[in-house]
């Protein structure tokens, strides 16, 4: 019984050695793997067989799971392999690491020009201030984009703009073309404007981000020609629809008419005249340019309101004086110098002196400077150059002295003299009932029995 028992104990050694000595082989084996992944190699990166053995093992064993093999294994979560496990919407893996998908748009700002408050106004909204650049330095696409820009200064309308999708890494300029309003005109002298931009987007699963951040360009003064690229841009300053321009240019004339169809060169010889002499009784004087990078240019208003103007000011007063009574103006431009005139009814141009201290020196300087400086003279159309360079429209305006004059006239009487012949003479009151000094000027015009013109006199 004995030996029996001893036979079996035999038989199960038989059978149980060489599974233990398998075991021992793998045991061995995984050793030696072990030892070779980390040796130093070109590919450290286990075969897709290897890492299932490895995994197999490392479970069966206890050991870690391998983050990276494209597996979701045990112990494995978004948390610790974002790599295997992946992670929730709105997010993306960094790192092993779940993060936001976070779009991140930075702003900076760029001036393009140097402009002027009144050559922003002529050209509202047509002129490029600058480029806002928007730099995604995120990780995700921004979507949805809106930038608002305003300022506290209140110089200009609400900005507003949508774009589409600025990708990761990307960027996107914006031209910056903004409304101005009359607040610009309260800028005598330069001034930095501040830009507050305030952004707005999404990501790509439309979550809602937003941002803010400032910039600021120069403007300069309202007077100042700085951006004006043609001549034509003094047609901005030329404001004959103000209502200071025409009321003056109407009371001083008494409400004469000299645009309309039936007019004739005596009637705009007459108003012409008139309105230059209503401005030396308005006690207008000459006087230097200030220091000014660029043309100082006044408005017309402000040479009233101050009485006094450089050669340019007063041909930007009298140009719009003639146009607001319907008569077409020039500013004439010779070297070194301004001058203004108008065109009479058979289209020529006539060039008055603005500067002469009366109208009949103003006509003879004008016309002699206007031919020697043929070669080289710019004669400028307000008109035409409002194509260009709108007139700005002033909505504040001062409160300043008007002339108010009107006249009476009595009836035409016939007398002659030996020196002088037959002599016409009419006599013409005028009257002041405003609260500033005027001029009073008038016509007279002799014609013979067929009609035709004799004599004339025109004098204030």
């Amino acid at each position: 019984m004995h030996k029996s028992k001893s036979k079996d104990f035999k038989k199960y050694l038989n059978y149980i050695i060489p599974i233990v000595i398998v075991v021992l082989v793998i045991i061995l084996f995984s050793g030696y793997q072990s030892n070779n992944s980390n040796s130093p190699s070109t590919n450290n990166s286990p075969t897709g067989e290897q890492a299932k053995s490895s995994g197999l093992l490392d479970n069966v064993f206890g050991k870690n799971a391998v983050c990276g093999n494209g597996e979701l294994e045990e112990g494995e979560t978004s948390e610790n392999c974002c790599l295997d496990a992946g992670c929730s919407t709105g997010q993306t893996c960094q790192e092993k690491v779940c993060v936001e998908l976070k779009p991140e748009i930075q702003s900076s700002f760029s001036q393009s020009g140097s402009y002027s408050s009144t050559i922003l106004l002529s050209k509202n909204n047509q002129i490029s201030i600058g480029k806002l650049t928007l730099n995604n330095v995120g990780n995700d696409i921004a979507q949805n984009v809106k930038v608002t820009i305003s300022s506290p200064q209140n110089y200009f309308n609400q900005f507003t703009q949508n774009l589409n999708t600025i990708d990761k890494g990307s960027s996107d300029p914006v031209d910056i073309l903004l409304n101005f309003n009359q607040n610009l005109l309260d800028l005598d002298n330069n001034a930095a404007v501040t830009l507050n931009v305030a952004l707005d987007y999404t990501n790509s699963v439309n979550k809602q981000y937003s941002s803010a951040d400032t910039g600021s360009f120069t403007i300069y003064g309202k007077n100042s020609m700085v951006g004006g690229t043609s001549n034509n841009a003094y047609a901005a300053w030329v404001t004959p629809h103000q209502n200071i321009i025409r009321e003056f240019a109407a009371k001083s004339t008494s409400g004469i008419g000299a645009g309309w169809s039936g007019s004739t060169n005596i009637d705009q010889e007459l108003a012409a005249r008139w309105l230059f002499e209503s401005m030396k009784a308005y006690c207008i004087n000459y006087v230097n340019d200030v220091p000014n990078i660029g043309d100082y240019v006044q408005y017309p208003y402000e040479v009233l309101k101050r009485r006094t103007g450089d050669c340019e000011d007063l041909a930007v007063l009298y140009a719009p004086l003639l146009e607001s009574i319907g008569m077409e103006s020039r500013i004439i431009l010779i070297p070194g110098h301004a001058f203004a005139g108008y065109i009479d009814k058979n289209g020529y141009v006539v060039p008055v002196e603005t500067t002469a201290p009366n109208f009949d020196i103003a006509l003879s300087s004008g016309h002699s400077e206007y031919e020697s400086n043929k070669g080289q003279l710019s004669l400028i159309s307000p008109r035409d150059g409002w194509n260009e360079y709108k007139e700005v429209d002033i909505t504040n305006e001062p409160s300043i002295p008007l002339p108010d004059i009107t006249k009476q006239k009595g009836s035409c009487g016939l007398s002659f003299t030996l020196s002088q012949g037959v002599v016409a003479k009419a006599p013409i009151t005028f009257y002041s009932g405003g609260s500033s000094t005027g001029a009073g000027c008038a016509a007279i015009i002799t014609f013979d029995s067929s009609g035709n013109q004799i004599g004339r006199d025109i004098s204030c």
